[in-house]
C-alpha cells in the first residue's frame, strides 16, 4: 500500500512538471499575440453520465491542452489522461478593398492556422463554410442605415453601395460550418466614406484663373460618432482621373474646358478668360475601379474688373497718375473679394497665390511726328501703392497712358483703358518796356499747339493745380561767361517791373 501511494504522488509531481511546461510553451507561442493577456487554466467537475462537452468561451487563435481525469466514489483521484492539444481557429480577417463617396468594397477569408514551435499533434477544427452573414450598420447620423446579407462559401466580398459621404459605417462578417454552429463575428471595423471633392480657384486675375482640386484630409479626430477603441478605416485613396469642367453661363453644356487629368496633377492655369465675367467650375475623381465619383459643388468665381487709371494732374513735364478698381458686377455680397471703404483701394481676389506685387505704367506718345515712343516704370506695391507721378516728359505734348499689374511669378494682369492726357505748355515773357536800369514784363502759358482731328481720343487733364509762385531770371549775356540770377516770388501776378 505505502509503496502505491508513493507511486502515485512520484506520479501527481511528473503531471504538474509536464503541464508545467506545457504552459510555458503555450506561453512562449502567444508572445506577439494581440490581446493576449497570458496563460489561464480552467478546471471544471462533470456528473459521470457526461462523456463529451462544448467549451466555449474560448479566445480565438490560441493554443490549448485539456485533459480529463476521474474521482471515484472513495474519493480517490485517477490518472490523467494523455495530452490533448488543440488550436483555436483565427477570426474571419476583413480587408477594405476600395472606399468611395457612397459606396465600399470588402472581402474577407478566414487564414490558415498556426504552427506551434515546440509541439506536435495540434488538432486544428473543420474550416469548412455553409455560409458567410455579413452585416453593416451605420454610425452617427446613419445610425438607422442597416444592411445584413447572406453570401454562399465561394463569395467573399461586398460592394456596399447607397452610402452617404462623409459617414461612418460599422462591418463585420461570420461563418456558418456544416454542424450549423455560427463563428464569431470579425474584429469590430468602422469604416469612413471619402468626403466629397472641392475645386477652387488659388490665382485669380482680369483674365487668368489657376484652379486646384482634391479632398480635405479626413482623420479620426473629425469623427466624434466612431467608437474609442475600435479599428478605424480611412481611405488613401488612389485616383487614377480628375475630371474638370469650366463654363461661363447658366448652361453647362456651353464649356470652356472639360479636360481629364492623370491622378497625380491636381492644378491648372486657364487663360485667355474675359475680365469681370463669372466662371463655374467643378471637378470630380475616378478610383482604382474606373468608377467616377459625384461631382464637386461648383465653385462660382467672378474674375476682376480692369484697372481704372485716372490722371489726376498735368504739368509741363509730369503726368501725375492715381488708379483704383471696383468689385466686378455679380460678386454676389463681394464674396472672395476684399474692398476698402474707400475708393481708391483696389479690389483683389482672396486666395492663396493671388497678391500684388508691383505695377507697370506705360506711356506713349500720341501724334504722327513723335508716335512710336513708348516708355514703362515699375512701381513696387508697397502700403497699397495707388499713385504715381511720371516725370521727365517734354511740353506739349499728347501722351496715352495705361497701368497694369503683376500678381507674382511674373503673371501680369490685363493692361486697364488706355487714357489720353497732355502736357502743359510752356510759360512765354514777353517784354513791355525796358528803360535805362529796369525792365517791364509780363507773361502767360502758351495754348497748345496741336490741332485736335476727328477720331482723336478725348484728352484728361485732371485738375488744375493751383500755381504757388513764379521765378525770374535774368541772365546777362553782353559778356560772354557772366550771368547775374536774381529770383523772387510773385503769387498771382503776371507783370511786374524789375529795377536793377
Amino acid at each position: 500500500m505505502a509503496a502505491h501511494r508513493r507511486r502515485q504522488r512520484r506520479k501527481e509531481v511528473e503531471d504538474r512538471q509536464r503541464l508545467a511546461e506545457l504552459e510555458a510553451a503555450v506561453a512562449e507561442s502567444e508572445k506577439g499575440v494581440t490581446g493576449y493577456d497570458g496563460r489561464y487554466r480552467m478546471t471544471r467537475k462533470l456528473d459521470p453520465s457526461v462523456s463529451s462537452l462544448v467549451i466555449e468561451n474560448l479566445k480565438s487563435d490560441r493554443f490549448c491542452n485539456v485533459r480529463v481525469q476521474a474521482e471515484t466514489s472513495g474519493n480517490e483521484l485517477g490518472v490523467w489522461s494523455p495530452d490533448c492539444l488543440f488550436v483555436t481557429m483565427r477570426r474571419i480577417h476583413v480587408d477594405v478593398e476600395l472606399v468611395g463617396e457612397d459606396s465600399f468594397t470588402v472581402s474577407w477569408a478566414r487564414q490558415l492556422n498556426r504552427k506551434h514551435p515546440r509541439l506536435d499533434f495540434v488538432h486544428e477544427g473543420d474550416t469548412s463554410v455553409e455560409q458567410y452573414e455579413a452585416e453593416i450598420q451605420g454610425r452617427g447620423s446613419e445610425q438607422h442605415f442597416r444592411q445584413k446579407k447572406e453570401f454562399n462559401p465561394s463569395d467573399t466580398n461586398w460592394k456596399i453601395a447607397g452610402l452617404k459621404m462623409n459617414q461612418v459605417y460599422a462591418f463585420s462578417v461570420r461563418s456558418r460550418d456544416p454542424k450549423d454552429r455560427w463563428s464569431l463575428g470579425s474584429p469590430p471595423m468602422e469604416i469612413v466614406t471619402l468626403n466629397q471633392m472641392r475645386v477652387f480657384p488659388v490665382k485669380t486675375t482680369e483674365q487668368l484663373m489657376v484652379v486646384q482640386w482634391g479632398r480635405d484630409v479626413q482623420k479620426e479626430e473629425h469623427y466624434p460618432q466612431r467608437t474609442e477603441g475600435v479599428q478605424f478605416v480611412i481611405s488613401h485613396e488612389r485616383t487614377m482621373q480628375y475630371h474638370l469642367k469650366v463654363w461661363n453661363t447658366e448652361d453647362r453644356k456651353a464649356t470652356l474646358v472639360d479636360k481629364t487629368f492623370i491622378g497625380s496633377l491636381n492644378r491648372y492655369v486657364i487663360n485667355y478668360l474675359t475680365p469681370n465675367t463669372t466662371y463655374f467650375i467643378e471637378s470630380r475623381a475616378c478610383n482604382a475601379a474606373g468608377e467616377w465619383g459625384s461631382w464637386s459643388k461648383q465653385a462660382e468665381v467672378n474674375t476682376m474688373k480692369l484697372l481704372n487709371l485716372e490722371i489726376d494732374a498735368v504739368g509741363e513735364s509730369y503726368i501725375k497718375t492715381r488708379w483704383w478698381r471696383h468689385l466686378p458686377d455679380q460678386a454676389r455680397n463681394a464674396y472672395g473679394y476684399v474692398e476698402d471703404e474707400k475708393r481708391e483701394k483696389a479690389a483683389v481676389y482672396v486666395s492663396p497665390e493671388t497678391g500684388i506685387d508691383k505695377y507697370q505704367i506705360t506711356i506713349s506718345v500720341l501724334g504722327s511726328g513723335d508716335q512710336g515712343w513708348e516708355w514703362s516704370a515699375d512701381v513696387e506695391n508697397e502700403d497699397d501703392t495707388q499713385v504715381y507721378t511720371i516725370n521727365d516728359l517734354l511740353p506739349d505734348k499728347r501722351y496715352e497712358v495705361s497701368i497694369k499689374a503683376s500678381y507674382q511669378d511674373d503673371d501680369w494682369g490685363t493692361p486697364s483703358s488706355a487714357v489720353a492726357t497732355a502736357t502743359l505748355n510752356v510759360v512765354t515773357v514777353e517784354a513791355v518796356q525796358a528803360g535805362e536800369n529796369y525792365l517791364t514784363a509780363q507773361w502767360h502759358r502758351l495754348d497748345h499747339t496741336y490741332q485736335p482731328q476727328w477720331g482723336d481720343p478725348e484728352l484728361h487733364l485732371g485738375r488744375l493745380e493751383k500755381t504757388l509762385r513764379w521765378e525770374y531770371r535774368i541772365t546777362n549775356v553782353t559778356q560772354e561767361g557772366k550771368e547775374v540770377v536774381v529770383a523772387e516770388d510773385f503769387t498771382d501776378q503776371t507783370c511786374m517791373t524789375f529795377d536793377d
